[in-house]
């Protein structure tokens, strides 16, 4: 391994290292490395002594900085999702009707006096406000 380092290279040897090249705490660069792969060695396969390379981290980093390649998929993906949630949107103020309609004539059917909620006709409102 001494051989990888070279003169500009700076060895960082704990937790605490790592996390201070990188400006973040210790426990969010743990968890990049148990989620993101950050670029640690462990010597011996112990579990509490790490080892990293700073410019092995900056391209990790800089890696990660990287814009997605543009994808057209995506733009027609988030166009359907939008679109079905148009459509979502519509069916919940129909249920809401329906569902308002129903109360209403069961309580009319039993004699039950009818309360104005005014939450009811908010949401349905609301509902039907984002859907335009």
């Amino acid at each position: 391994m001494k051989e990888e380092i070279s003169k500009n290279s700076q060895l960082l040897t704990s937790w605490k290292e790592i996390a201070a090249h990188l400006g973040k705490g210790v426990r969010t660069v743990q968890r990049w490395e148990q989620e993101l792969g950050l670029p640690v060695r462990r010597p011996a396969k112990s579990r509490h002594i790490v080892v990293a390379l700073a410019p092995e981290l900056d391209r990790w980093i800089e890696q990660l900085s990287q814009p997605a390649p543009h994808c057209c998929s995506c733009r027609e993906e988030l166009e359907t999702a939008r679109v079905t949630i148009a459509d979502l949107r519509l069916q919940v103020a129909t249920l809401e009707s329906e569902v308002n309609a129903a109360l209403l004539a069961l309580q009319s059917r039993d004699g039950v006096p009818q309360v104005n909620n005014p939450a009811r006709k908010n949401s349905a409102a609301q509902t039907n406000g984002n859907a335009a």
